[in-house]
Order: structure tokens, then C-alpha cells, then sequence
């Protein structure tokens, strides 16, 4: 059976998908930033996981705070405006990207052995951090992130913490905070 990226990507043919599959292509090769500081198992590669992943970078990072319980109508709904400035979003992406590698030593793994990386985990991160950039776009990339082994932090990227909306908000949230707290 198809899982949701896979049936998006069959049924939909918009401009938010072929930029979607472009950044996919560009992002995700074997030498890529992204690929080394969010690896996933080949078995989640295979089924689109990287391609899920940054959908749900670019719809929480524009737009978390109108997201409500179903992830897949909130992505799809988010794919089918037409105002996303692709070059903005790809930018934010970057500087995401290039943030997380400078400054968080495993990226976004838990443990230096980990070979996978959590949706959840990801997501609070990287939106986290877009937000946080958006607020400061000359945060320092040298700053304690004890913040990561604590227990809050630990509530709110565990798997039972996944989709409702003050969830998703607690959790992205906390990431900015924790980054601009620090400067």
C-alpha cells in the first residue's frame, strides 16, 4: 500500500510538488548536508521519508500554528495555496540546515550510534530553529544546548507527544525559545 507522500505525490502534479521533488532531488543525494544530519533507514528512504519530512518542514515552518489534528488534510492544504514563495522557502531551509550542522554536534540525532532520525524530533528542531533564525537571523551557533537531554525537551518529541496542536506548538516552540533564550 501506498503511504501518504507516495499518494501525494500520484495524485497531485502543482507547482508545491515539483518544487517539493526538485528540493528532494537537490537535498537528499548520498552526499547531501541534510542526508548526513538527519539520516534515516533505507527502508524509510525507499518509502519517501526524507520527501515527508520536508513537506512538513515547509507546512509547519509556514504555517504550525493553523495546523490542527489531521497531518495529512493540513499538508495537502498547505500544498494547495498559492502563495509559497519557493525561493524564500528554500533559503529558510538552507539556513536551517547549515544552523543545525554548526551548532548541534549530532545533528538532529539523539545519540551518536542513532541511524534514523524521528519525524518528531526533525520537526521540532528544524521548525524550531527556522522560527528562532526568523527572530534572530545572527543567532549564535556556539551555545549550551543542554536543553536537549532535558526531560521537558524529552516530553515533547516523544512518540505519545505526536499530532495535536498544542503538541505540535509546545514543541516547536520550545526549540525557539531555548535558541533565542541562549543567544
Amino acid at each position: 500500500a501506498l503511504n501518504s507522500m507516495e499518494r501525494r505525490y500520484g495524485s497531485k502534479d502543482h507547482p508545491f510538488y515539483i518544487f517539493l521533488r526538485g528540493m528532494v532531488k537537490k537535498y537528499t543525494g548520498s552526499r547531501s548536508l541534510f542526508r548526513k544530519i538527519c539520516p534515516i533507514s533505507e527502508t524509510r528512504r525507499r518509502r519517501a521519508e526524507h520527501d515527508e519530512m520536508l513537506m512538513r518542514y515547509f507546512a509547519y515552518s509556514d504555517s504550525y500554528l493553523n495546523f490542527d489534528h489531521r497531518v495529512d488534510e493540513f499538508l495537502e492544504s498547505f500544498a494547495d495555496q498559492s502563495n509559497h514563495d519557493f525561493p524564500q522557502m528554500e533559503h529558510e531551509f538552507e539556513a536551517m540546515l547549515h544552523y543545525v550542522n554548526k551548532t548541534f554536534p549530532l545533528g538532529f540525532r539523539r545519540a551518536e550510534i542513532d541511524n534514523s532520525v524521528p519525524r518528531i524530533r526533525f520537526e521540532a528542531i528544524a521548525v524550531g530553529v527556522t522560527l528562532a533564525l526568523r527572530k534572530n537571523p545572527s543567532l549564535s551557533t556556539t551555545q549550551s544546548l543542554n536543553w536537549l537531554e532535558s526531560e521537558e525537551f524529552k516530553k515533547h518529541t516523544r512518540s505519545d507527544a505526536s499530532n495535536s496542536k498544542p503538541k505540535v506548538k509546545a514543541r516547536i516552540e520550545f526549540v525557539r525559545d531555548q535558541l533565542l533564550k541562549n543567544k
